[in-house]
């Protein structure tokens, strides 16, 4: 649209804050999140949440070494931070949208958490939550909704995990697993 409208320079600036920021939203997380397919679904989310209008951030804390897939598989990683992130997007405060994403991993233990600037839910409503065909939105399972939270309870049962809910700084919810007591990786 600047080119458009005789502006090329303004153009060409916009374009380059806009790459810079990329990459180095890119380079952050390559370097604190060891995964490969983790790092792609969260600067997808990134993205997303970005043409949503909401503020997407990585902790300071996130640390996620390649010895956490010992803890979760990539793909069980992928289940649990995309649906968290995707029901946090669809949560946050539309006067203040952010959704905040922590992640810390090594072969000892996986510890998840993502925020978000919504009301959160009480501990009933979150106890439903888990379990398929429960959402708080209107459609249920028939339209496609209360499955996220459903099958991150599953990966978290599977592993015997915490998943764990609160309203502090916002809606926070928490994924704790740790490695089975041999110290040989995740738990069947």
């Amino acid at each position: 649209a600047l080119v458009e409208m005789g502006r090329p320079e303004e153009a060409v600036r916009l374009a380059t804050t806009e790459l810079e920021l990329s990459q180095h939203l890119i380079d952050r997380m390559t370097a604190v999140v060891a995964e490969p397919a983790l790092v792609a679904l969260l600067l997808g989310k990134s993205a997303q949440a970005a043409e949503r209008g909401i503020a997407f951030s990585l902790t300071e804390e996130s640390q996620v070494s390649d010895e956490a897939t010992q803890i979760l598989s990539p793909g069980e990683m992928i289940t649990v931070v995309g649906n968290l992130v995707d029901n946090a997007m669809e949560a946050c405060d539309p006067a203040d949208p952010w959704v905040e994403v922590g992640i810390v991993g090594d072969h000892r233990a996986l510890e998840i958490v993502v925020a978000d600037s919504g009301p959160g839910m009480d501990p009933e409503t979150f106890d439903r939550a888990t379990t398929r065909g429960y959402s708080t939105k209107t459609g249920g399972d028939e339209a496609g909704r209360g499955l996220g939270l459903a099958l991150v309870a599953q990966v978290v049962a599977r592993h015997r995990g915490t998943l764990t809910a609160a309203n502090t700084y916002g809606s926070v919810v928490t994924v704790r697993v740790r490695a089975d007591r041999e110290g040989l990786g995740a738990t069947s």
